[in-house]
């Protein structure tokens, strides 16, 4: 679950499993809050948006439950919120697996009406059902932390889409490589609804993260059938905020999960198959 380490030293475990007050299944995504103070934690399993005093978690290795948001199931338009984040003390912004036409949703916390925002960019033309769509256009999202844009990075697409956090689109990079596209197995995918893959099938950007100055997109380019997992990568390719490729980092080791310390100017991953919490200097 959650466990809490400072300057390399572990404090304990934070957060466990279970589904009590201050206890979680499935917890996903970490988010600031608005003010920076305290952690919202994403539960998968039962969609539920949990916020967590960051006093009492750095006073006493303690899960505090403040606030809490809990979005409603429902069977007949599919919403299940992954990355959801906040943008002002009101609003906040989520994507949304089961849609492959809304790049992502700002929500209205006080009414919870939501604002899907496309991407005039991509036109959708293949008549597939869209639970297969849905997986072929997912995206993993990271905001700027000033909180002002928002880029998006294609698991199948490989394509960095960068919007205003108003939902306006500034930029749609595509690439790196020439000729990338969807392989998948369409008659199987057909007779169960659901993308089913083979051993053609490719990733793009498995994971990104960003700062104010830069987007960091970890890009895998690997086909499934190849010798090495195409979850992972140890290519990151850096843009800026306009779109610009900035820079490129090969690295030695398979990543999965990273992330970047502006003021150390050090990139923080996860190892692949060993787990080891790495870094590097950039």
């Amino acid at each position: 679950m959650i466990h809490l380490f400072e300057q390399g030293t572990y404090k304990g475990q934070v957060i466990k499993k279970g589904q009590g007050p201050n206890e979680m299944v499935s917890p996903f995504e970490l988010s600031p809050s608005f003010d920076g103070k305290n952690i919202w934690i994403y539960d998968n399993s039962t969609q539920r948006w949990l916020e967590f005093s960051g006093e009492a978690i750095a006073a006493n290795t303690k899960a505090v439950v403040t606030d809490k948001i809990e979005f409603t199931r429902n069977n007949n338009t599919p919403f299940a919120p992954a990355t959801p984040f906040w943008i002002t003390s009101s609003q906040f912004i989520c994507t949304n697996p089961w849609n492959h036409e809304d790049r992502f949703y700002i929500i209205d916390r006080t009414t919870m009406e939501r604002k899907g925002v496309k991407n005039p960019n991509i036109t959708f033309t293949d008549q597939l059902p869209a639970s297969i769509l849905s997986i072929l256009f997912d995206a993993k999202m990271t905001v700027k932390p000033d909180r002002s844009k928002v880029a998006l990075a294609g698991n199948y697409l490989d394509a960095i889409e960068i919007f205003n956090t108003n939902g306006e689109i500034l930029n749609t990079i595509k690439g790196p490589e020439e000729g990338f596209n969807f392989a998948f197995d369409h008659a199987k995918s057909l007779e169960i609804n659901i993308l089913s893959t083979n051993a053609d099938t490719k990733k793009a950007y498995v994971n990104i993260c960003s700062t104010n100055q830069y987007i960091y997109a970890l890009y895998s380019g690997k086909s499934k059938g190849g010798e090495s997992n195409y979850n992972l990568g140890n290519c990151i390719y850096v843009f800026d905020w306009d779109g610009k490729p900035i820079k490129k980092y090969l690295l030695d080791q398979d990543l999965i999960h990273f992330d970047i310390n502006e003021k150390e100017q050090r990139l923080y991953a996860v190892s692949k198959p060993e787990n080891y919490i790495i870094y590097y200097n950039l």
